[in-house]
């Protein structure tokens, strides 16, 4: 699970922002390899926050009316990364984006992104049916179209959970990435693929 749906699920709880940081800067120095950097963390603490305490199961489904953003393209970016961000990375210095494959990042280069931000006005528009939300239908009903889906990935694209420099793909050599799992050549142990190893490719065996 990300930092921010721990984040997300402690503060469903009542937890405070103090107590939330606390909570993800313990877990992305023993469980995020590399670790994130601290501001990066801060921030999924205070995004997490800002959401009023509620019986939240899961980060991602937030009634509607604990959303604070105005409706509009940063809504929708923010809606993707709540959705998909987990999968997502954007590389601006490359302007390309990186979708998890469930062995590795790889570069999108079928539309696999702009079918992640579709499918996040298709959630949205099924949870608004269900908490009876008439006029966020009608906006959703416009986010369709190729302007908006393409303005909202340009403002995902600037979030600092998803964007990404290419020095953070690769960057150790010792880890060989297989099918059925990551060996470290170090220790000569296999371990489930991890994201945070930024590997981009994926041997067939």
């Amino acid at each position: 699970r990300t930092l921010f749906r721990l984040g997300g699920a402690m503060r469903g709880l009542g937890f405070a922002e103090a107590a939330i940081l606390a909570a993800l800067l313990a877990t992305n120095a023993a469980r995020c390899m590399p670790p994130l950097p601290d501001r990066t963390v801060r921030a999924k603490a205070q995004s997490a926050s800002r959401y009023a305490p509620a019986a939240i199961e899961d980060a991602k489904h937030v009634p509607l009316d604990h959303w604070h953003t105005p409706w509009g393209d940063v809504f929708n970016a923010e809606a993707l990364c709540r959705l998909h961000g987990e999968d997502l990375r954007y590389c601006a210095r490359w302007e390309s984006w990186f979708v998890w494959s469930g062995t590795h990042w790889q570069q999108d280069e079928s539309g696999q992104v702009m079918d992640r931000a579709r499918d996040t006005i298709r959630q949205m528009a099924q949870q608004a049916a269900t908490e009876q939300q008439g006029d966020f239908l009608k906006y959703l009903s416009k986010c369709f179209s190729h302007a908006k889906l393409t303005a909202m990935l340009a403002q995902a694209a600037t979030f600092p959970d998803l964007m990404v420099l290419p020095d953070v793909f690769d960057s150790n050599p010792w880890l060989l990435n297989c099918v059925n799992g990551t060996l470290d050549l170090r220790t000569a142990t296999i371990r489930p693929h991890w994201k945070q190893d930024y590997l981009t490719k994926c041997l067939p065996i």
